[in-house]
């Protein structure tokens, strides 16, 4: 049924066709947007070896048949099927790649074992040809469905890589002319500890010791496409691996060691450079990590930018000891941060990036998917960790910016995407965001977003300045250990009294903010403040706060109790009467009933007493145009799904603000004051120049409505409205719904008062005596043969002996008599142009 298996031998090598038919034209082509190509070439490759039925089926069948997903063979049939072997060719320089196919027909047993290649850019008109073999030495297998080529530049010249196929039956392998055996070595040893430059690199007993001297190594061989670190290798300058297909990894262990440590440091007073580079910790191969990928030391800097990932280093837990710093660890640093991405790491404290006595500057890159692991700490029986995305410790200052992004961290504890200090001792630190998004972090007991720290034992508590940015869709879940009480989804601000424990609250400032579509399980959607709280809340750069959701004070919750342990105390309040752009906030308790004027100021001192508050007003376009940071869309477990506060919380600027009088005056009606409205509506429209798209523009809306009457003297006074926005000065005036039978005008200004005045408008002057002789009204007949025109008869009104009447009456006729002409002259104009 089959025919006879001769054992012909596959060849070592691909058959190059037409002296590789190198047909290099002096013509322009483009292998990338900004690499000019000035020639172009054409080759072909043959497998004519295998070109009959007796050696593709033995070599494709016997491997294939074990496989049988793969569709190649039917083992039903006990045959191929028909499929085809892809070449891939991979141009240096170029994103392209550039793909051929072999093709086996099964019906008709034919082997299509050509391909060619053509018009292939490159920079030079020569070429020379290699071979390569796998990363052990080998020969290629000959069943692949998929085969790489590579076409690299060299030295004036172009060189094809191409593989060296196995021999179908055992005996000595001869290479023959000019034929270089390139060996396909995919990794390549660094350690910084105990490497050494002058050895290959190939293996781990071979390791290179600089990372400059291993970025030429896969510079000049593109088959490398892992440095394995075995040893903390210091950098320094610009650390990228542009151009070349490799990445950094950590070694993974065997049986004898493992690699935990630090990948890289920067040493001290030396500044580090990452861009186009890929870090990876290797935590599926490495279960032993201990250490950050990257260690920065004192007075070091590293610049991360574009093109730099620092990924997937899992530090593991280590019981009650923390761990510091998934990435990055810096210790009285530097780092800038304007580009790249830090994700998928884990630590104790500072998933991502742990700063202690250190500055960083985020204004671009994402810090994404990172990590702070729960610890348990059993001197003082308490789990903690902080920081899912970055732990600030020990006096550091973080300042964002941009377009800086913070996504999807989370913290078992406290600080999903960015921690201020930590849960344990020790202050000082800063939060600064001028732009950028915090977004989709998580934390199991505070601060899905951001978490503020107390000052604890004398220390200065961490503070928080937000003037710019989104931190939306934060999650507190209740899931941590710690206190909860008062969750905090977007923002947690920790508190801590001097009795007891000689502490101090931490504190946020806050402005030009919308806080809004934020959920609370409990109370507080969108702000809940416990016991020893103090709040202010500022009309001036202040913040609107609407429409959050929570089962009572849906927008700000405020709760004294002396049951909290060291947060009992009597909480401090100032709310302001207008949200952010001037609209009224018309606050109301959880009843419907308008909240009374002396509450919107004071200190609750009993027991359980609450200010539980929501407000049905929204702001204005206005509100929106001064708006630099919002807060929606955060979710707490408990309390406070926007702010959740145990410490000092300031929303927009202390500042002077204004009043604005109006008057209404009525006039001309003494005689008829009660044809009178009973009363108007006044509007008070606030305007500001504000820029945007590099221009300043002019908003304006209505921010506030009032009726005036007799009751009230018609006049009121517009109160608590802010002087300036934004920085911009504020300007104000008034408009009034129309009066019907009176005219209105507006005098006065902001400073002194409006004044209103309607004048009644007299009644419509009635129309004189008729004349006793009616006008001639010419008759309706159309004429026979011509237009009728009336007579130029004038007739004379009898309104006495007045020469300008007459005068007047004498030049009438003549414009109606010279009209009557010119409509003549133009029809009968007409009708000789029609008649010929």
């Amino acid at each position: 049924m089959f025919q006879t298996i001769k054992t012909r031998i596959l060849p070592l090598v691909f058959l190059i066709l037409c002296a590789i038919c190198m047909a290099f034209m002096q013509r322009t082509a483009y292998a990338s947007e900004s690499t000019p190509q000035e020639h172009s070439i054409d080759f072909d490759i043959t497998r004519d070896s295998i070109s009959d039925f007796d050696n593709v089926y033995p070599i494709y069948f016997n491997y294939w048949r074990n496989y049988p997903e793969a569709g190649v063979v039917d083992l039903d049939e006990w045959s191929l099927n028909d499929f085809s072997v892809d070449f891939e060719l991979h141009v240096e320089g170029q994103s392209q790649s550039y793909i051929e196919s072999m093709t086996y027909v099964a019906s008709d047993y034919q082997w299509n074992g050509e391909i060619a290649f053509r018009n292939i850019p490159v920079p030079y008109n020569d070429i020379k040809v290699e071979y390569y073999l796998d990363e052990n030495g080998d020969h290629i297998e000959p069943y692949l469905l998929h085969y790489d080529l590579y076409l690299d530049k060299a030295d004036g010249f172009m060189v094809l890589r191409i593989p060296k196929l196995k021999p179908t039956k055992t005996g000595p392998v001869e290479l023959t002319g000019d034929e270089k055996l390139l060996q396909l070595r995919k990794t390549l040893y660094l350690n910084g500890e105990s490497g050494d430059d002058a050895l290959d690199g190939f293996e781990s007993e071979t390791a290179v010791k600089s990372f400059e001297e291993a970025k030429a190594r896969v510079l000049a061989n593109r088959f490398i496409t892992e440095i394995i670190v075995q040893g903390t290798t210091p950098i320094e300058g610009d650390i990228s691996l542009a151009g070349t297909n490799a990445k950094i990894i950590r070694d993974s262990p065997d049986e004898e060691n493992s690699y935990g440590d630090y990948l890289f440091s920067v040493p001290s007073g030396k500044t580090a450079t990452l861009s186009h580079i890929e870090i990876d910790g290797n935590s599926e191969g490495n279960k032993e990590v201990t250490k950050s990928l990257i260690l920065v030391n004192k007075k070091a800097t590293l610049n991360i930018q574009d093109g730099a990932i620092l990924k997937n280093n899992h530090i593991r837990n280590l019981g009650d000891k923390e761990t510091n710093g998934g990435a990055i660890a810096a210790y009285s640093a530097k780092i800038n941060m304007s580009g790249g991405s830090v994700e998928n790491n884990k630590a104790v404290l500072g998933g991502g990036i742990y700063l202690s006595q250190s500055n960083m500057d985020f204004i671009g890159g994402t810090i994404q998917n990172n990590e702070s692991q729960r610890a348990y700490d059993s001197y003082g029986d308490v789990h903690y960790s902080a920081g899912g995305g970055v732990l600030l410790r020990e006096k550091s200052v973080l300042k964002m910016s941009g377009s800086a992004q913070v996504l999807n961290n989370h913290s078992a504890e406290v600080g999903g995407g960015i921690s201020v200090n930590s849960t344990h001792t020790g202050g000082d630190c800063v939060f600064y965001m001028d732009g950028g998004i915090i977004d989709g972090n998580s934390s199991g007991s505070c601060g899905g977003g951001i978490f503020i720290q107390a000052g604890y034992l004398g220390l200065n508590p961490s503070k928080a300045y937000i003037s710019a940015g989104k931190i939306t869709n934060n999650i507190m879940d209740g899931t941590g250990y710690r206190n909860n009480y008062f969750g905090g989804g977007g923002i947690y601000v920790n508190g801590a009294p001097w009795s007891g424990v000689e502490g101090s609250n931490g504190e946020l400032y806050l402005t030009n903010a919308i806080i809004t579509d934020n959920t609370a399980e409990v109370f507080g959607g969108g702000y809940a403040a416990c016991p020893i709280t103090k709040t202010k809340i500022y009309v001036t750069d202040g913040a609107a706060i609407y429409n959050n959701q929570a089962d009572k004070g849906k927008d700000v919750y405020v709760l004294c109790s002396f049951a909290l342990g060291l947060h009992s105390g009597t909480p401090q309040y100032e709310l302001s009467k207008r949200m952010l752009g001037g609209v009224p906030y018309q606050w109301k308790n959880d009843d419907g009933s308008l909240l009374a004027e002396a509450e919107y100021e004071g200190t609750l001192t009993a027991e359980g007493e609450t200010l539980s508050l929501y407000t049905d007003e929204k702001g204005s376009e206005l509100t929106q145009a001064l708006a630099k940071v919002i807060i929606s869309g955060n979710k707490s477990a408990t309390r406070g799904g926007g702010i959740g506060s145990n410490g000092t919380v300031v929303i927009g600027t202390e500042a002077d603000t204004i009043e604005v009088p109006v008057k209404k005056i009525w006039a001309g009606d003494e005689d008829a004051i009660d044809a009178r409205p009973d009363q108007i509506k006044i509007s008070l429209i606030a305007s500001v120049k504000l820029e945007k798209d590099g221009k300043e523009q002019l908003v304006e809306n209505i921010i506030d409505q009032q009726i005036l009457n007799k009751e009230n003297g018609w006049s009121y006074t517009f109160t608590h409205l802010p002087k300036t926005s934004n920085g911009k000065e504020t300007s104000y005036r008034v408009e009034e719904e129309p009066v019907e039978g009176y005219s209105a005008t507006i005098s006065g200004s902001a400073e002194e008062g409006f004044i209103l005045t309607n004048t009644k408008t007299p009644p419509d002057t009635p129309p004189s005596t008729p004349p006793s002789t009616p006008p001639y009204n010419p008759p309706h007949t159309p004429p026979s043969t011509r237009p009728y025109y009336p007579s130029s008869k004038v007739v004379i009104p009898k309104t006495g002996d007045d020469n300008r009447a007459l005068w007047s009456l004498a030049l009438a006729s003549v414009f109606a008599a010279t009209g009557a002409m010119g409509f003549m002259f133009s029809q009968n104009k007409r009708s000789r142009k029609l008649e010929e």
